[in-house]
């Protein structure tokens, strides 16, 4: 009977101490995870908070930075406020559980090594009956613990809209498997002509004057294996870029100090649609569209249909095959990220009426498909943009015949805008609640964003026939828009679409002009070419220089940097 009592003791007492462990591993795990949330959380110590200040005094009229920065800091503190919690409460249960655990093991090693010798009558019995007693409290106590901290954490990510999860994501710092924040990308140039695609730079300390004979502010020059007209894009202290011809599609990855090739993947899909190669003009090429990152993969795609997903390592995570694009010129969209997601625009097809044209989103880990939506429109080269506008984030689209924005989470059509006409490539942009889109050739229109439905009727606030482009995208700022044209740059003013000034400027353009701050810009023409202007109420000619060689894409920024890709060739511009 003695060893029945103590096998019934030493099972409870065990039990006891194998729920103190878990206790006390949870306790554990979270009490780290709140102090490094909240270490990364310091408003006074986070240097994407810093940066985005930064940044914010240099364009203080712009109405995205301005919601950007209180929302960073809004999340920041939040997130600091709870990881403190977390960590107050994580060290409570840990000593409770390390109490727990101490008494439970105390009871089972007592009880378990009890010397059987001869006893009173009844007092081996009591003996057994009280340490029992004691291992189910010990069992009872540990339970409730381990029963009330999972009630806790529930509670807290239930109630609080920044959650553990979510916290992880919002915070600057990026977690294995997630991906940056929109705060985070905007700190960099994770796209075409950067967040939003508006083409504005505030980032501090590029030269902005440089010389590739003389040296003067070049750090590195790197040569391109493969042709490719895309962009390059930045994140962090690596610039990834793509090329292709007709047989071989390619991604590469270098280091943005040095310039030194971190790693190549050729894109490897299983099964395609059509193994004929697309036809496609010598100026668009087979990898045109710029590549997107969402802080943890980048995402590619080419003229034949191929779309691709890497990680930072250049593992190929996942690989597709959309259809051969029936495009007059060449696929040519560029790609945009939503939410660890990346989403496309895949417009083709010679008569709205086939309805083959397509906006997918496709998840970052797996490529599956998120949502897909039907466009009744024709194929087109213009690049959608994601703009936080009207209170909402908008994916824009633009395409002959509509302008039509969406949802990115859902893929819900928002508004659109009908009067579009032409073969457009000139992407959108978003000035506060207004949206700007080309026919080329023919108009410039301002469109009502906080608008529901067809607005065609009711949306459009002004619209402008001066300068207007076929294939470069505009820029604002925060009272003026420019337009770049084959010999001309024109100015348009925001509030009311009245013409500012026509500036002559020499050569025709396929890369998209940048404005520096609020009153500089860079521009490059076909030839290579590169002009810095002062573009003030009376504009002028700051400084010229050439790359010797064709340059049609457009230029890529980080702090103290910027990048040029010509037809052979990355050039770094930085004065460390």
């Amino acid at each position: 009977m003695a060893g029945a009592k103590i096998d019934t003791v030493g099972r409870n007492s065990m039990l006891a101490m194998i729920i103190s462990v878990v206790l006390i591993l949870i306790s554990g795990y979270f009490l780290l995870f709140g102090q490094v949330l909240e270490t990364k959380s310091d408003v006074f110590e986070n240097q994407s908070f810093e940066l985005a200040k930064e940044q914010l005094r240099n364009d203080p009229a712009n109405q995205q930075l301005q919601w950007m920065v209180r929302e960073l800091d809004r999340r920041l503190r939040n997130d600091y406020i709870y990881g403190r919690e977390l960590v107050d409460t994580a060290r409570y249960l840990l000593v409770l559980a390390v109490l727990s655990f101490v008494i439970s093991a105390r009871i089972y090693v007592l009880t378990r090594y009890r010397p059987l010798v001869p006893q009173e009558q009844g007092s081996d019995s009591e003996y057994y009956q009280s340490r029992n007693l004691s291992a189910k409290t010990m069992m009872a106590f540990s339970g409730s613990l381990l029963l009330l901290y999972g009630g806790y954490l529930i509670w807290q990510v239930s109630g609080d809209p920044d959650s553990i999860e979510q916290s992880s994501a919002n915070v600057s710092a990026i977690e294995a498997d997630d991906y940056a924040s929109p705060e985070t990308l905007r700190l960099n140039w994770h796209r075409f002509r950067g967040f939003g695609g508006s083409g504005r730079v505030t980032f501090a300390d590029i030269p902005l004057e440089f010389d590739l004979q003389s040296g003067k502010n070049i750090a590195w020059s790197i040569e391109t294996e493969l042709p490719g007209f895309n962009s390059p894009i930045i994140f962090g202290d690596k610039f990834f870029y793509a090329g292709a011809n007709e047989l071989v599609r390619k991604v590469y990855c270098h280091d943005l100090t040095s310039g030194s090739l971190v790693w190549q993947a050729q894109v490897d899909v299983a099964v395609r649609a059509s193994e004929t190669p697309p036809d496609v003009m010598e100026d668009t090429g087979y990898a045109a569209p710029t590549m997107a990152t969402d802080g943890v993969r980048v995402y590619s795609i080419f003229a034949n249909g191929d779309a691709a997903c890497h990680d930072f390592e250049g593992k190929q995570l996942w690989a597709v095959n959309l259809g051969l694009p029936e495009s007059t010129y060449g696929y040519a969209a560029s790609l945009d990220t939503w939410q660890g997601g990346v989403i496309i625009q895949f417009d083709h097809g010679y008569d709205d009426a086939q309805s083959i044209s397509e906006l997918i989103s496709l998840d970052g880990k797996t490529g599956k498909d998120r949502w897909r939506v039907k466009r009744p429109v024709i194929n087109s080269w213009t690049s959608p943009i994601l703009e936080f506008t009207a209170g909402k984030w908008q994916y824009i689209t633009v395409s002959n015949p509509w302008v039509i924005a969406y949802d990115p989470a859902t893929g819900t059509e928002l508004w659109r805008f009908g009067g579009m006409h032409g073969d457009t490539a000139p992407s959108p942009v978003v000035a506060g609640d207004m949206t700007f889109g080309i026919s080329p050739f023919d108009s410039i229109q301002a469109i009502n964003t906080g608008l529901s439905g067809d607005i065609s009727d009711s949306g459009l606030l002004w619209k402008g026939e001066d300068g207007i482009p076929d294939t470069t995208s505009p820029v604002v700022s925060q009272d003026k828009l420019w337009l770049l044209n084959m010999g001309s740059l024109v100015c348009y003013n925001l509030a009311d679409g009245t013409l500012a000034y026509d500036f002559s400027v020499e050569g025709s353009f396929y890369s998209s002009p940048s404005l520096a701050g609020e009153n500089k810009m860079i521009i490059m023409n076909m030839e290579g070419k590169y002009t810095l202007l002062s573009v003030e109420n009376d504009p002028e000619v700051l400084y010229e220089t050439s790359l010797g060689e064709m340059v049609c894409s457009s230029p890529a920024f980080a702090p103290g940097k910027m990048l040029i890709r010509s037809v052979s060739k990355i050039v770094c511009v930085s004065a460390r």
